[in-house]
Parts: C-alpha cells; structure tokens; sequence
C-alpha cells in the first residue's frame, strides 16, 4: 500500500494532477504571474513541489513557503535567503553578475559586526530585487513558489499592523509589475487561505488583480479510481462489484487525503485477515475506523482559533456546529447567526474564509452551504459540537 498521509507526497507517492499541471506551464509561457486557489488537504504543496523537482526545460522552479513570517523584513530575510540557496545550487550555472551578487553579499554577511551595506542596515528586501535584476542575463526563467502567502499577510494583521500587511502585498505587486527589470522572474502564490478574502478586507484587493487564477479542483471521478489503483497497486487488492461506487459516495469530497485515509484504514482491517476483496462493509468499518481517530481531524477545529478572532471565531464555530449538527444550513439562518454574534458587517468574508480553507461549499445550492467532506462533518458533530 502506498498512503502517505498529510506529508508531501513525493517520487512513487505522488499523484500527478495533469491537467492542473499543464494549466500552470501553459500559462507561465506566457509570461503570467499565478494564484493557485486550492482549500487545504486537496495536494496543492505536492504538485507544487513536483513543479520545483520537474521544471520545464528552460526554467528553474523554487519554491519557499511563508507561513511562519510575522513582518516585511522577516518575509524578505527568508525569500532571500531561499532564493539565494537556489540559485546557488542551480545545476544549471549562472551568469557572472549573479555570482558576483551572491558572493558579496555572503562576504558581507559573514562578517560579525551588525551586517552594513550600502545604506546602512542590510535591506533583504533591497538585497531580494537586486539579485532577481541578476538574473537578466540568463537564458531560463526562475519561477518563484510562493507557499501561504496569505498566512504570512495575516499573521501581521494579528499583530496589529494593517498597514505594514497592505504594504507587503504593496511591494509584491510593485515587483511583478516592473518587468523591465525583472525580466526572467515569474511569481506562483498559493494558500488555502483564500488571499482575496485576506487582501479584500484590507481594502486592497487591487494589489493582486494582476495574478492569473488557475484552480486546484477535487479529483475528478477518473482520478479518483486511478489515485485508489495507484495506492493499492502492490497489494494484490480489488473491490467486489459496485464497492468503488460505495467508497466514492462515501468520501463524497473527492481529495487525495480523504482516500489516503480511506485505504490506509481499510488496509489495517485485510491485512490481518489476508483478505483480498475490498468490500462495501469492510470499508463502513474503515469509514468508521477513521472517523474515531483524532489525529485525523483536529487540525480542522485547531485551525479556526488561527484564522479567527474574538466574535469571528464565535460566529465560525457555532456556524460548523450547527452544520455539523442539521446537515446543512440556509442563508437567512447564517445572517441571523451573524446578527446574533455582532459580525453581520463582516461575515460574508468569513464564510469565505470557511470555503477556501476546505470547510464548506455551496455550490450545489447557492442558499444552502454543508460541510465539503462528510467524514469531517460526522466527526465534527461527535467531537466538538456541543
């Protein structure tokens, strides 16, 4: 059995997404910068990092993620950092300009004395778009993957600094913008926080109206059976008749994860029994077995005390409850809810928060929302609603 559950899926492991993949190249060809929009759990970091790992003849592919930056120059001090290691690595040899860059400023920071350059303090951020300029010279295009990049933008709002936040997607978008300079230099944001959301409630949601979207969607139901053969290929496993129906209509929400899950647990169940034939009642116990496991599921209720707080957090938790609870829930219930909890100017934003981290959808009925994963949901109502 080949699962691999919430890690990076990688090498035999890895489940390409083609069409996603293809969607991407074909778009940085022509020159886009690109915001990939995908919820969490649906592999957005492993076929990014397979984009890094397999980049098109003529790029070079890096990818950083920010999630844990807390400013500007904490941003930039790590981007650089990254990107000079990437280029420093590079197979592919770089011109002598960028050599230069990279050797100054490692003779520089080697030094123990405060760190000078130029205008007194080292600006990684100056640093940054100094070696992307470099670059000008080369043959190939750096692609730059940038990993939750929304997290990054809000966890400066958490400190108190809206402006400092606004100011970062400011920059970004100045240095996408001056192509003049950056001619070699394309830019992949990705994050299950949905940055529109993020930078819209910031009042600057035209800093990023130049980003070409491209979708992460669930798998299709193809996919779906060629992922399950995959994860089950050496195991001499195969589903008696109409039993893939039955596990498809049972994950419902068709991402990689929900599978992994799945055939991880219904492997724990044949194993001992040198069972061979998946069938319809080995994976209701499966199901089930997954469902009382914790580890599995947590993450989604910690997570919303980091996205919200105070009165958000209170309107976004007693609405999953009550979701949890009846199944689903109407529109004029979510903004009585709103009402109730004194967040009726701003709950739209968190509903879409709610959509783009993988909670909810509402696309079935644009008046009713439920819970993307139904094992999410059944495990919600057991642990957590009240």
């Amino acid at each position: 059995m080949k699962t691999i559950i919430g890690q990076v899926a990688t090498g035999e492991f890895f489940f390409p997404r083609v069409q996603v993949t293809e969607e991407i190249w074909e778009k940085l060809d022509c020159g886009a910068h690109i915001l990939l929009v995908a919820p969490r759990r649906v592999g957005k970091t492993s076929i990014l990092r397979d984009l890094e790992a397999h980049a098109k003849e003529g790029y070079q592919v890096m990818y950083f993620t920010c999630e844990s930056a807390h400013s500007i120059e904490e941003f930039f001090e790590s981007l650089f950092k990254e990107t000079r290691k990437a280029l420093g690595k590079s197979e592919l040899g770089f011109t002598v300009h960028v050599k230069k860059r990279l050797n100054k400023v490692e003779k520089i920071s080697a030094k123990g004395f405060g760190v000078t350059f130029e205008k007194g303090k080292l600006s990684y951020r100056e640093e940054f778009i100094k070696l992307l300029e470099s670059l000008n010279g080369d043959d190939r295009k750096f692609v730059i993957i940038i990993d939750e990049f929304a997290q990054a933008v809000e966890n400066i709002i958490m400190r108190k600094k809206e402006k400092e936040a606004i100011r970062l997607v400011e920059i970004k978008r100045e240095i996408r913008q001056v192509s003049h300079k950056f001619k070699k230099v394309q830019f992949i944001y990705a994050g299950s926080i949905g940055l529109e959301n993020t930078v819209e409630k910031l009042g600057g949601i035209n800093y990023i109206n130049d980003l070409t979207h491209v979708v992460l969607p669930e798998l299709s139901h193809k996919e779906a059976r060629e992922l399950t053969e995959m994860i089950i290929d050496d195991s001499n496993y195969t589903f008696e008749y109409n039993a893939f129906e039955h596990l498809i209509k049972k994950i419902d929400w068709l991402v990689p994860y929900y599978f992994q899950i799945a055939l991880d647990e219904i492997h724990r169940i044949m194993k001992p029994e040198k069972n061979t034939i998946i069938t319809k009642s080995i994976i209701n116990e499966a199901i089930e077995n997954s469902i009382k496991k914790n580890n599995y599921f947590a993450y989604w209720h910690q997570r919303l005390k980091k996205a919200f707080r105070k009165k958000s957090l209170n309107f976004a938790r007693e609405l999953l409850n009550i979701i949890a609870k009846n199944k689903t829930i109407k529109s004029n219930a979510i903004y009585d809810l709103a009402v109730k909890n004194e967040v009726e100017a701003s709950y739209k934003g968190i509903l879409n928060i709610l959509k783009h981290d993988g909670y909810i959808n509402n696309e079935i009925n644009e008046n009713t929302h439920k819970f993307n994963s139904p094992l999410l949901r059944e495990w919600w109502n057991r642990n957590v609603t009240k």
